[in-house]
């Protein structure tokens, strides 16, 4: 992000051993370490109702945003529509392709994954993404997946994506990032693009897709509902002056 100064901390402590300070030990030599490196705001997140969030009020923390957690259930799943889909925005000039064929061509994607990123609601932007980070958290990630993310191209050139990241021992999947550049949205693009991943992941054995998208989020939260997603928990993130 472009934003200076801003860190975040989290601290878990084992249900057998909570109510003994360790959470509170942990957070204050967190924040302490944090004010020593000349951070100016200190972020957590908590999910509701596990008294996590609570704990992280008490400390002088003030709720700024909520996040939808989502799933996705395949065995449910109609995709007898994405041919059609697929045919429709052929014929408007825009082909799908999955990563592995862009292997070769990362700083084309990365354009994409940026301007998206860059525009999801938040308190402080993830508008600065180098290509160097995002090459190493995301496809170097060992979870993600070549075949089952995927690109629309217009006139070769990247426009918009749906990355997949897959557990293959659990089965189970998430949506990493959706997102179109802004000239080229309100297209059905990033619906193409999530069709696509989501016929993979039920066609090579994954059981449930999860993703998370923040409240204010409007457009990927309807795309996520027309899609079949749940909403079934709801993470909550805090924020509070360094000083």
């Amino acid at each position: 992000m472009s934003t200076p100064g801003v860190a975040w901390l989290w601290a878990g402590v084992h249900e057998d051993y909570r109510r003994r300070g360790l959470g509170t030990e942990l957070f204050t030599r967190g924040e302490e370490h944090l004010r020593a490196h000349g951070v100016r705001k200190l972020e957590s997140f908590a999910v509701e109702g596990s008294g996590g969030d609570v704990f992280i009020a008490s400390r002088g923390y003030r709720q700024t945003r909520t996040e939808l957690k989502q799933t996705l259930e395949l065995d449910g799943v109609d995709l007898g529509a994405v041919d059609d889909h697929i045919a429709r925005k052929a014929a408007e000039g825009f082909r799908l392709a999955p990563m592995q064929e862009l292997r070769d061509r990362p700083r084309d994607v990365h354009a994409v994954y940026a301007a998206g990123a860059a525009d999801i609601p938040a308190d402080d932007p993830e508008d600065d993404v180098p290509f160097e980070d995002w090459e190493a958290q995301d496809l170097r990630n060992p979870e993600f997946s070549w075949p089952g993310s995927f690109v629309v191209l217009h006139e070769d050139r990247p426009v918009s994506l749906a990355f997949l990241l897959v557990n293959s021992e659990a089965n189970v999947g998430s949506n990493e990032m959706t997102g179109t550049l802004p000239e080229f949205r309100g297209r059905g693009l990033a619906r193409l693009a999530k069709l696509a991943a989501i016929r993979w992941a039920a066609g090579n054995g994954l059981r449930t897709i999860y993703t998370g998208n923040d409240s204010e989020n409007a457009p990927m939260l309807a795309l996520n509902r027309s899609l079949g997603y749940e909403v079934h928990w709801k993470r909550l993130f805090f924020a509070k002056d360094a000083g």
